[in-house]
């Protein structure tokens, strides 16, 4: 089995881990005779279907774990992050943010190329209306 290494926030350096959920609670609602409103204990409901984030946070920042974009939430994908020695999570986290770089421009070049050519299409109609006229 690979060793594990330690963690280390790629956001802050600190070496230890929290793990986060949230947890769907329900109330009884009293409703008093005098207009007072009463709120039951409340208890965790074992249906929630909620999709509520959660996984691995830094305990200092809170920065959530992530690796290639995905949140790390399970035990076995922590300890399959932790396989990899911190060189390779800060090169795998560069690879992806150069990645969402690069869509981001493509995504930014084709609004421009579709804006310029609503803008052709509308000089267009205007000179065809006003030849028209």
């Amino acid at each position: 089995m690979p060793s594990i290494n330690n963690f280390e926030c790629l956001n802050c350096g600190n070496t230890t881990l929290d793990y986060k959920k949230w947890i769907n609670c329900r109330s009884e609602v009293i409703f008093h005779p005098d207009g007072h409103i009463e709120y039951a204990e409340s208890t965790i409901d074992e249906n929630n279907e909620l999709g509520a984030c959660f996984g691995y946070i830094c305990s200092r920042c809170g920065e959530p774990l992530f690796h290639y974009g995905s949140r790390i939430e399970t035990e076995a994908e922590l300890l399959d992050y932790l396989k990899l020695s911190i060189e390779e999570r800060k090169r795998d986290e560069e690879t992806y943010q150069r990645i969402l770089d690069e869509e981001a421009e493509e995504e930014a070049e084709r609004e421009k190329i579709q804006l310029e050519e609503a803008e052709l299409n509308a000089q267009e109609l205007m000179e065809v209306q006003n030849e028209k006229q």
